[in-house]
């Protein structure tokens, strides 16, 4: 999987070079935001890819504040008769703090165009298979239900993290370093930054159980709490 991160020195230029024109012209905010799904896209069917994925429709989707993106398979048709697929992106997340992480997002997407086109087994719309897994692995996307290590690794639901100095790691470094932005976004308090003060509140409290009656409370870690129908302290979870 090395060769396909970043290419030859010819495809890096190239890309330096396509990057450079795309994110440094003025242009209208509507072209400004697909570019900003356009751009990613070329630059990672190359050097995730092989430049094996087809053509598709890149859009916006906003309706759900849980829905970070999708991939739908021949969603858009033209009128001659031929289809081609969509992937739909949260402008939600676009001016998170956590750029890395939208990006990676797209390519989740694009694992799902990959499976799609190049899988050798096919599965239901919307479900993570092991197929699908395998190659987000490769990748450097490991899947994980939890977004974190140790999560369930198949299912409708289904996040990732990053895979630490990985493939998708390393040619998402140097697509940011070559100036790649995400400056227009929806104007409403973004998603990752909300989870991220979602787990900074969740790490300030601790769950208690009565080992008498099975109560549950939480409270701050470490303190004394008790079960006034049991008089009994209650204990602090491990997990």
């Amino acid at each position: 999987m090395d060769e396909l991160f970043l290419g030859s020195d010819s495809t890096s230029t190239e890309m330096n070079e396509f990057v450079g024109r795309t994110t440094h012209i003025a242009i209208d905010p509507t072209s400004a935001i697909y570019q900003q799904l356009k751009i990613p896209f070329i630059y990672f069917n190359k050097t995730l890819f092989n430049d094996e994925l087809p053509d598709c429709v890149l859009t916006l989707t906003h309706n759900s504040k849980r829905t970070l993106g999708y991939f739908r398979p021949y969603g858009f048709k033209h009128k001659g008769g031929k289809f081609t697929d969509e992937i739909a992106m949260n402008p939600r997340i676009f001016l998170c703090d956590d750029l890395s992480y939208v990006l990676s997002i797209i390519v989740h997407e694009m694992t799902h165009m990959w499976k799609q086109h190049f899988g050798k087994k096919r599965c239901k719309g919307g479900y993570h298979c092991k197929e699908w897994g395998a190659k987000m692995d490769l990748l450097g996307l490991p899947p994980s239900n939890t977004g974190k290590p140790g999560g369930r690794r198949t299912g409708y639901q289904m996040m990732h993290y990053i895979e630490k100095d990985g493939v998708f790691d390393k040619a998402c470094q140097s697509l940011l370093s070559q100036g790649f932005a995400m400056n227009w976004g929806f104007a409403q308090q973004q998603l990752i930054n909300r989870e991220n003060e979602k787990d900074k509140r969740q790490k300030n409290k601790a769950k208690y159980s009565c080992q008498i009656c099975g109560l549950n409370a939480w409270a701050k870690p470490q303190v004394k709490i008790a079960c006034v129908t049991c008089s009994a302290l209650m204990k602090e979870a491990t997990e």
